[in-house]
């Protein structure tokens, strides 16, 4: 393989924690932010722009990977979302230093994300010599199902379980960036499997 068509390496690294509407991230966010010294974004409407965008694009034969990743870009750099740039915790920005070194950049924290999107995140944000750790807030049908029937109106429920099925597939093996993290675990025990699941991805940078 020649130096020209080699993979940039990664200089930091963002985790991304992600999973559906009943899942416990927020709360998770608060204690890992603090913990990973880093600003948490929150991506929701960024994530769910890119998905839009690049989803429509794909009717008219656009490739899904590629309109997403330059959503996301742009959509992150109006954020600040750069490594020698200012990123924006919500209520303040924090300066990023140009040498992050294995720092982490940021916790996000968005909806429950398909593969596809993933397999798009990992590619731009490669690009940008960062590393990705996706968090996945792991919930099974069962358990959404009574969550979600239990805090809502019937047919709300319904309607928000026919949406939300696909997206809590369990990642592929082949995603090596993943910690799959069972949500009917306390706060604390999911705090400290993630915490232990990213020091496990940076001991292999």
């Amino acid at each position: 393989m020649s130096e020209s068509s080699q993979e940039p390496k990664p200089s930091s690294y963002v985790v991304f924690l992600s999973g559906t509407h009943v899942t416990g991230k927020e709360t998770l966010a608060v204690s890992l932010s603090k913990a990973l010294s880093c600003p948490w974004l929150k991506a929701e409407t960024i994530l769910d722009s890119a998905d839009f965008g690049a989803r429509s694009q794909a009717k008219k034969g656009y490739d899904y990977s590629e309109v997403f990743g330059r959503i996301w870009v742009s959509k992150m750099r109006r954020t600040g979302f750069l490594p020698d740039g200012k990123i924006s915790d919500g209520e303040s920005e924090v300066q990023v230093p140009k040498m992050l070194g294995t720092n982490c950049v940021a916790l996000t924290t968005c909806h429950a994300m398909r593969k596809p999107a993933r397999d798009a995140i990992r590619e731009v944000m490669l690009a940008q010599s960062i590393k990705t750790i996706f968090a996945i807030m792991h919930i099974t049908k069962e358990t959404l199902s009574g969550r979600t029937l239990g805090a809502e109106e019937p047919g709300l429920a319904e309607r928000i379980m026919g949406e939300k099925i696909a997206d809590i597939e369990e990642p592929l093996e082949e995603e090596k960036d993943v910690i799959l993290v069972d949500s009917i675990h306390d706060v604390d025990t999911s705090f400290i499997e993630i915490k232990e699941g990213i020091r496990r991805q940076l001991a292999g940078l």
